[in-house]
């Protein structure tokens, strides 16, 4: 079995992420989706599968769970250590770019988009001071049957692509930076109506490139010249709240709450909720604007 830092690789002189001059918490960072996917139980263990309810995550099995990391030590350590090799996308400063996800099947809650430079891609503080912008989850998509309401009014399944607006801030001109994505407030956890997932996180590196106030490829939109602003936007207006400047969220608005810290599950024997911290809370569905708007 691989163990957590060990590479497979064909060249004796490479066993272990160390030997690539990465460090361990980049691998633990970046190996977070994998384990949040796996870490949760399947319905099935529980003795029942609601109607018309295709699972969220899958099952955890080690033997997938271990090829899952085989396979991504390798991507990891290819991006690693040619990071400085290769160009990554690049962008003009007042450019407005499209941020895209999938639904992957979960109703409600907010988006929260970030940019720093690279070099301080690894400090909170950092993201929390440059917010650029919170939408709707659900901006501009939902469930694939709007009449399934198994799970509440336009909360069911459905895993089509949602998009949001970014515009480019002029300060990062001509600097290699990361743009954080966040998704909390949604719901319906595993199935149980009104109840929230944690909060869950993405980033992407790009690069920015020109001066600080040239006009090249500078978006002509309302939202481009709000997005120059030193305050991030709310965009609202989800599948639920279309036309307004809310969102359809539960629990928390606030990025923060349900991030569950450095508190783990503890396991108990015949007990399949307690391998995940989640849900975050339990309670109706809330209409509102993020924390702070």
């Amino acid at each position: 079995m691989l163990h957590v830092d060990e590479i497979p690789s064909s060249d004796p002189s490479v066993r272990t992420f160390a030997d690539l001059g990465i460090e361990p918490h980049l691998l633990e960072l970046s190996a977070l989706p994998y384990i949040q996917h796996y870490r949760s139980f399947d319905h099935l263990e529980e003795g029942y599968e609601p109607r018309g309810y295709k699972g969220y995550r899958k099952k955890f099995d080690p033997t997938e769970f271990t090829q899952h990391m085989s396979t991504f030590a390798m991507q990891l350590a290819e991006s690693e250590f040619s990071r400085n090799q290769k160009t990554a996308t690049t962008y003009a400063p007042g450019q407005e770019i499209e941020v895209a996800w999938n639904r992957l099947n979960h109703p409600g809650g907010f988006v929260r988009l970030a940019m720093v430079p690279f070099n301080q891609s690894d400090s909170w503080d950092a993201f929390n001071n440059n917010v650029l912008k919170y939408t709707c989850y659900e901006t501009n998509c939902g469930p694939s049957d709007p009449n399934n309401n198994n799970f509440g009014r336009l909360n069911g399944e459905g895993d089509s692509r949602c998009t949001t607006k970014l515009t480019i801030p002029e300060k990062f001109a001509g600097q290699a930076v990361t743009i954080q994505w966040i998704w909390y407030g949604g719901g319906n956890y595993f199935a149980q109506i009104d109840t929230s997932f944690g909060e869950y996180y993405n980033c992407a590196d790009i690069s920015v490139s020109g001066k600080a106030g040239s006009d090249n490829n500078k978006g002509s939109s309302d939202h481009a010249k709000r997005a120059q602003s030193s305050k991030p936007i709310f965009e609202g207006g989800d599948v639920t709240y279309p036309n307004t400047d809310t969102c359809k969220y539960w629990g928390s608005n606030r990025v923060g709450d349900c991030n569950f810290g450095d508190r783990v599950p503890t396991p108990k024997d015949g007990d399949p909720r307690s391998r995940s911290l989640e849900p975050c809370s339990r309670g109706p569905v809330k209409q509102g604007k993020p924390a702070g708007f």
